[in-house]
């Protein structure tokens, strides 16, 4: 199996599942624009997260077809969700700087040295992120801060591009979508919590770079473009969304804060559940929760024997 280079700046990280064609235009895109910029100096690591035989098998000939020796495949014998699966990406990664993105995600210009130029010039910042762009080209929400939870209930739905900073802003967490970070602080804050399948993990992460004295930058001077969970297209989310959001605040702001976001939770599946099953559905799972994501997606996942990464073992 390959190994990293020495001379490496950059790794880019993807997690996929089921998605080949989606993810071979991403690793596609990002080949054209990081080729030019750096040369040899990076690499692709592409995790499969136990996808469908027949999906991984596509991916397979969809890389291939790339004929680019920088990227790497590697597959998973379980579905281990989007922090470990990024993790376990670092086993072939050297990069000072490593981006994580998601699968879903297309280039249409170079955004990654910018925001690598940006973070030679100021050691302090740990993670950065770009404007998200929709598939349209029309910029999205991209980062957030930790302002409590009346203000976040007060600010869902409202979102204003034209209120959107024009110069480089400290925030709290950018959007997990496009997350690159100085490998130091990535090793300082131990990386993606394992414990959490999907969602809000850079809300976590970023709690502690902050904590650790790193900075937290959006820059809106690099752009690209997201679709959006294509990965997860047509289920239905919220329950493993709910679960991740409630650990991670338990986890970072503590009992009080995690009890006033679960019962506000609460009331409000329970007004709508007389008139909706779906929020039924919601209500009983939330009333029925048992230790930390002991219902997330994680437990029902089993493992793929069929498959095994070659390697060659030396005695």
């Amino acid at each position: 199996m390959a190994t990293p280079a020495a001379d490496e700046t950059l790794t880019i990280v993807l997690v996929h599942f089921n998605t080949p064609q989606a993810t071979a235009r991403c690793v596609a895109s990002a080949l054209n624009v990081v080729r030019p910029a750096f040369g040899e100096a990076f690499r692709i690591v592409v995790v499969d997260n136990r996808s469908d035989p027949s999906h991984f098998e596509r991916l397979q000939a969809e890389i291939a077809a790339l004929a680019a020796p920088e990227v790497l495949l590697f597959r998973n014998c379980i579905n281990a969700g989007f922090g470990l699966g990024c993790m376990m990406a670092l086993n072939f990664s050297a990069g000072g700087f490593i981006a994580f993105i998601n699968s879903d995600t297309e280039f249409d210009t170079d955004c990654f040295s910018p925001l690598i130029r940006r973070m030679q010039a100021e050691p302090a910042i740990g993670v950065i992120g770009p404007q998200h762009l929709s598939q349209e080209g029309a910029p999205t929400r991209s980062y957030g801060f930790d302002d409590g939870l009346c203000a976040r209930l007060g600010r869902r739905g409202k979102f204003d591009p034209a209120a959107l900073p024009v110069a480089p802003l400290d925030v709290d967490y950018v959007f997990g979508a496009f997350m690159m970070f100085r490998r130091e602080a990535l090793a300082q804050c131990g990386g993606f919590d394992p414990t959490i399948f999907l969602f809000y993990e850079e809300m976590d992460i970023c709690q502690r770079l902050r904590a650790a004295g790193w900075r937290i930058v959006f820059d809106p001077g690099a752009s690209f473009r997201h679709i959006g969970q294509a990965s997860f297209r047509g289920a239905d989310t919220k329950p493993e969304s709910d679960l991740a959001l409630l650990y991670v605040v338990r986890k970072n702001k503590g009992f009080f804060s995690w009890l006033a976001l679960f019962l506000a939770k609460l009331v409000s599946y329970a007004l709508r559940a007389p008139f909706r099953a779906r929020h039924r559905e919601l209500l009983r799972r939330l009333v029925t929760l048992g230790p930390p994501q002991a219902s997330s997606w994680r437990v029902d996942q089993a493992c793929n024997f069929e498959y095994t990464n070659r390697m060659t073992m030396r005695q």
